[in-house]
């Protein structure tokens, strides 16, 4: 029966997770196929990329804007499919020159049960199914919560190499400007003190 309870709530619930890269100037859109009464939602974050923001938009079947955010780090959406078809999120990377975006993006598409007589009531079930329902639903946030965590961890770590190679160059140019100095004023004082004859 245990066996069963999570075997039917895999396939209630699917999920897709990605890392991509939006390049400048340019969008980026994932397709969602929807049947309606499906609940749509999804996570976002820019990982890598100039100030680490994005513009997003999600479009119905017909091209009808459903959700917009601009220029956000992390954001999430979530809708309820009204249509069946393909769902577009498209993410822009226009108002950026030079800079690629990296994005984590999590997908998913639930199926909303309108019908409850098709199902047990609530009183019905065995405990042990109640039971693994909670603990899908605690794996699922507790899986959500790690890839937030290895994202940031990921950003993080990019400004690290970024501070770090700055500092190096800076060393680096701080050593050879003292060298600089060094020379002229080892030049300077030789040519000062020089003994001048004049024959």
């Amino acid at each position: 029966m245990l066996k069963l309870a999570f075997i039917l709530l895999s396939v209630l619930f699917h999920t897709y997770a990605f890392f991509f890269e939006v390049v400048p100037h340019e969008d980026v859109c994932w397709l969602q196929y929807a049947k309606p009464n499906t609940f749509v939602g999804g996570d976002y974050q820019v990982i890598r990329g100039g100030a680490l923001d994005i513009d997003v938009i999600v479009y119905s079947p017909d091209g009808k804007v459903i959700s917009t955010s601009v220029r956000e780090t992390e954001a999430k959406f979530g809708f309820n499919a009204e249509m069946e078809g393909r769902y577009r999120v498209c993410f822009s990377n226009r108002m950026s020159t030079l800079t690629t975006k990296t994005v984590s993006l999590e997908l998913s598409a639930d199926d909303l049960v309108k019908d409850d007589d098709a199902f047990a009531k609530e009183e019905q079930l065995d405990p042990l199914v109640h039971l693994s329902r909670q603990i899908v639903d605690s794996l699922a946030s507790l899986q959500t919560e790690q890839k937030h965590s290895r994202n940031r961890d990921i950003a993080h770590q990019n400004t690290n190499e970024l501070t770090n190679s700055r500092v190096l160059w800076w060393s680096i140019f701080e050593a050879l400007t003292l060298i600089g100095a060094s020379l002229f004023q080892v030049y300077y004082l030789r040519r000062y003190f020089e003994d001048k004859r004049t024959v």
